[in-house]
């Protein structure tokens, strides 16, 4: 006798734990008699029997074996079903003893599905399908929970959370050497008092290469961090500028 093949998996059905206004949520279940079938199968109908007893007004139910010479007993109780409660209190309490011994204890790991519900002109609510029409036919009803614990999912809720507004995009760096070159396109004559101090400034430095105008906007603006306002002079701009050094990190 090999007691574990009492947990292989058995035909099961789904029912509804309960049911709301929001869902109906399903559970998976068996029948007395497959219970009853097992212990057949597995343990030979000779060597099993059952027995009932109520302790503190609840209704218990054991399983015994007959097994290494012996009788072992597993118990446990039931609660009254909806219809038949008398009926379906013995019939949960079998169900409840033989998962003690294993018969049915894959039925924990299916979990329990959501599914719809449907009102009926009774007032009260029954299992249903996305548009919620109320499933009668249980083996539509089992199919559909089948489905769902196998990898099939429910109609989306809908997402009423609303939208993240979007991150403002960052602003492209400015290119301050063009707009430094650029602020310093001014009059011509302007122009001629820059061309005659560079000339002034080369001719102090050994006859070095002549900055062009853009380039020498660059400089001031390595030099001193930001642009000088326009109000300072050209003149007064190359006489901070004491090294060639400044010049040379700007060529090109």
């Amino acid at each position: 006798m090999d007691l574990n093949k009492l947990k292989d998996e058995l035909d099961y059905k789904w029912k509804p734990q309960t049911c709301s206004a929001f869902n109906a949520t399903m559970v998976a279940y068996i029948d007395a008699r497959h219970v009853q079938d097992k212990l057949d199968e597995v343990c030979g109908a000779e060597n099993w029997q059952n027995k009932y007893e109520v302790i503190d007004g609840k209704l218990f139910c054991s399983i015994g074996i007959f097994c290494s010479d012996r009788w072992v007993w597993k118990s446990d109780c039931g609660t009254e079903s909806n219809m038949e409660k008398e009926k379906g209190e013995a019939s949960d309490a079998l169900k409840r003893a033989a998962v003690q011994w294993g018969i049915g204890r894959f039925l924990y790991s299916l979990g329990v599905v959501k599914l719809k519900s449907g009102k009926h002109t009774n007032g009260k609510f029954y299992p249903a399908d996305n548009n919620k029409n109320i499933i009668w036919d249980k083996a539509q009803l089992n199919a559909l929970c089948n489905t769902m614990i196998k990898g099939g999912k429910p109609a989306a809720k809908p997402n009423l959370k609303p939208k993240p507004k979007p991150k403002p995009k960052p602003k492209p760096k400015e290119n301050t050497e063009a707009k430094v070159a650029e602020s310093l396109r001014i009059t011509e004559q302007a122009f001629f008092e820059f061309e005659t101090t560079n000339q002034e400034y080369l001719a102090n430095k050994d006859g070095k290469e002549e900055f062009s105008r853009d380039r020498f906007a660059i400089a001031i603006v390595k030099h001193f961090g930001s642009l000088p306002t326009r109000a300072t002079s050209i003149q007064a701009i190359v006489e901070k500028i004491t090294t060639l050094e400044v010049a040379e990190k700007v060529k090109e």
